[in-house]
Formats: C-alpha cells, sequence, structure tokens
C-alpha cells in the first residue's frame, strides 16, 4: 500500500474509486431513511391532496401511519360537525334554502354548515401537506450528504421540476384559493338583491358574472426563481470539489517522489 500511496499514478483513479464506492454504498441508507420518514420517490404521490373521487387520504396512501391519522382526525371532525347540526334536524328548523323565497335564518344556518366543514377540511388537508413537506425537507437534508444527491436536487431545481417546484405550486394554489374566494364575496356584495350569505347557492348574487373579470391562476416561474431554488445545492457541490482539490494537491504535495 505504501508504494502505491507513493506512486502518482495511483493517485487519482484511487480517489475517484473512494468516492464512487462512498456514493453508491450510501444509497441503500438514504432509500431506508426515505421509507423511514414516510416518503416515496413518486413526488406527486407524496404531496397529492385529499380527493373525493378518488377515495380521499386514507386509501391512497395505505400504508403511512401519518396518513391515516390525519385522515381519521379529519373524517372524526366532519362526522361531530355533521351530527350537530344534523341532530333534531336542526338544518330544517327554519325551512329549506331551496324555499322561494328562502327564509334568512335558514340561509345562515346552512351557511354555518358548509362554513364548518370547508374550514375543517382546509385545515386539515393543509396542515397535511404541511406535514409531508416537512418529511420531505427533512429527507432531503440527511441525503444531501451524498454527491448524488446534490447535483440531482440542483439539476431539478435548475429545470423547474421536483419538490421544490411542488411545493411551490401548492402555495401559489393555496393564494389563488384565497384570491377566488374574496372575488366571489366582492361580486356578491355589490348586488344590492343578493342575501350576501356565503357558500350557499340561493345566499348569493343570482347576476351572472362577466368571465374576463374572474381571476385567472397562472404559476409563477422564472429564471430568477429557479437559481434560488439550485443556489444552496450548487454551492455544496463547488466547495465540495474545493474540497476535493485541495486534498488532491496536498496529498500531491506530500508525495515522495523517486
Amino acid at each position: 500500500m505504501a508504494k502505491i500511496w507513493n506512486n502518482r499514478s495511483y493517485f487519482c483513479p484511487l480517489h475517484l474509486n473512494i468516492l464512487m464506492a462512498w456514493t453508491v454504498y450510501l444509497k441503500p441508507i438514504f432509500q431506508f431513511v426515505k421509507q423511514l420518514a414516510g416518503t416515496t420517490s413518486d413526488l406527486g404521490r407524496i404531496c397529492g391532496t385529499d380527493s373525493e373521487h378518488n377515495g380521499g387520504i386514507g386509501e391512497r396512501f395505505p400504508a403511512g401511519s401519518l396518513q391515516k391519522r390525519s385522515f381519521r382526525l379529519k373524517e372524526a371532525k366532519l362526522d361531530e360537525i355533521h351530527e350537530r347540526y344534523w341532530k333534531d334536524r336542526k338544518l330544517f328548523q327554519f325551512g329549506s334554502p331551496s324555499d322561494n323565497p328562502p327564509n334568512i335564518e335558514a340561509l345562515r344556518v346552512w351557511a354555518g354548515y358548509l362554513t364548518e366543514r370547508a374550514d375543517a377540511k382546509s385545515r386539515f388537508d393543509d396542515a397535511h401537506l404541511d406535514k409531508q413537506f416537512a418529511q420531505v425537507g427533512f429527507t432531503q437534508q440527511i441525503t444531501r450528504l451524498s454527491p448524488a444527491a446534490i447535483y440531482k436536487y440542483a439539476l431539478e431545481s435548475l429545470a423547474g421540476t421536483g419538490f421544490a417546484r411542488h411545493k411551490r405550486f401548492v402555495q401559489q394554489a393555496r393564494r389563488y384559493r384565497k384570491q377566488f374566494v374574496d372575488f366571489i364575496k366582492l361580486e356578491d356584495r355589490a348586488d344590492n338583491e343578493s342575501y350576501h350569505v356565503y357558500l350557499v347557492k340561493e345566499g348569493l348574487s343570482q347576476k351572472p358574472v362577466a368571465f374576463n373579470s374572474i381571476p385567472k391562476f397562472s404559476e409563477e416561474l422564472t429564471l430568477d426563481i429557479t437559481f434560488k431554488g439550485a443556489l444552496l445545492d450548487l454551492m455544496l457541490l463547488v466547495l465540495l470539489s474545493l474540497l476535493l482539490f485541495m486534498s488532491a494537491v496536498l496529498a500531491f504535495l506530500r508525495t515522495d517522489v523517486k
């Protein structure tokens, strides 16, 4: 071994082999950490939202304890709201919203019921997504021990794909959701004939809305945003390259050439 280390011809291949072996053999460990954190490589499945058309979170994520627990808590809260409003037919004590003309108290009771359900679903779904984002972010910090993972995350950010892109999309979708709700309330407030009871169809304005006035969703994705997302990984790659280069130079200078 001493002869090998003292021979410059063996230096570069040997160090490259050590680096490659370090990257390859750590990969199963990183995969195990991902599974331990409850994540998978499919980011669309990781960060998917609940949907009534595909069976909900509990069925889409049958193996994750976090997903099951979140689904059970949400269903329990929705059942509690449903039971409280449907007990003794509280929703119909002032009549039905479809009565002509509707009773304002009936509209308010139904608005309270629908608002509580919508707020509960949004709160649990947003909290569930935030926990998943935290899991993926924590896992990425661990896997950055591997130069291969750093390189992968840098390319994903520069290409405008991957977890960072998905997280930005969800954040922008949440802002658009609030913007759209505010638009509905603003349009309804301008109609003097409306009952101004949000979330109940009969309680909102029945006048048509101009299509051009409806806020449109557009994802903000610029070169500046993608570069900022990749900045950390690019700096780590540069730092790692400098460290390896300096190590190689120091080892070369200490080599006894005979």
